[in-house]
């Protein structure tokens, strides 16, 4: 049905198909859509890696200017604003607490809308004062799915990396150790095991491995890997 579905749209024209936010584990459903037909094609939003199936775009988070443009669709500027300089000061002290990350900026922004400069005022001295985005429940509430749904072992070495401080670059093989010693089950493989981990939690988006040098297929070449992670998701 699907596949008639569509060679009777692309008649018409061109079709774009939007799968959005699809989860890991959903591949079966994800190869339906692979349709040979002209002027068809799919795009696949995800938190998860499937380059199996497709070519794969990581999004970085947005660049200064597309980010305020987005805060202020979201947030609409507070009513009666006298000082634009002090509006724009408030401006930049939420998107740097935000790093980029749209759907933060999404939830932040809303909680703003319509409400008085005072208020925009207070939201960030709160944060000065040890509050973080985090104590925004709806961020945490969007936020938590992802870390639910690992399995205990990724669960582990998640964790880990918030023994670093934030923004933070950390020897791929640093962390291995520090999982081997405290969650290793004895297996002479541990190392390898935990690189595979780490490449499962990259695959998710919850961390990045950065390479360093060009032997990334040889044995042990996760002494030459760097793992950053997004504030946020520290």
């Amino acid at each position: 049905g699907l596949r008639e579905l569509l060679e009777e749209l692309t008649e018409h024209g061109p079709i774009l198909l939007v799968l959005d936010d699809v989860w890991q584990g959903s591949e079966f459903f994800l190869r339906k859509f692979q349709i040979d037909l002209p002027g068809y094609k799919t795009l696949v939003t995800s938190r998860s890696d499937f380059s199996s199936l497709w070519s794969t775009y990581h999004l970085k988070p947005l660049k200064d200017e597309d980010a305020r443009s987005l805060l202020i669709q979201w947030a609409s500027p507070p009513h009666h604003i006298s000082v634009d300089d002090e509006y724009e000061d408030l401006l930049q002290k939420i998107l740097k607490r935000c790093n980029g990350f749209p759907l933060v900026i999404e939830v932040v922004g809303i909680s703003l809308r319509g409400k008085a400069l005072y208020l925009w005022k207070g939201q960030v001295e709160s944060w000065s004062e040890g509050e973080t985005i985090l104590s925004n429940p709806t961020v945490l509430q969007r936020l938590q799915p992802s870390f639910n749904a690992l399995q205990p072992h990724l669960k582990e070495c998640f964790l880990v990396m918030g023994s670093f401080l934030e923004d933070q670059k950390i020897w791929a093989s640093l962390i291995i150790d520090i999982c081997v010693e405290l969650f290793g089950r004895g297996s002479s493989s541990s190392t390898n095991v935990y690189m595979k981990y780490l490449n499962d939690l990259a695959s998710q988006n919850l961390l990045k491995l950065v390479p360093l040098g060009t032997n990334e297929h040889e044995d042990g070449f996760y002494s030459e890997l760097l793992v950053t992670q997004h504030d946020i998701l520290r």
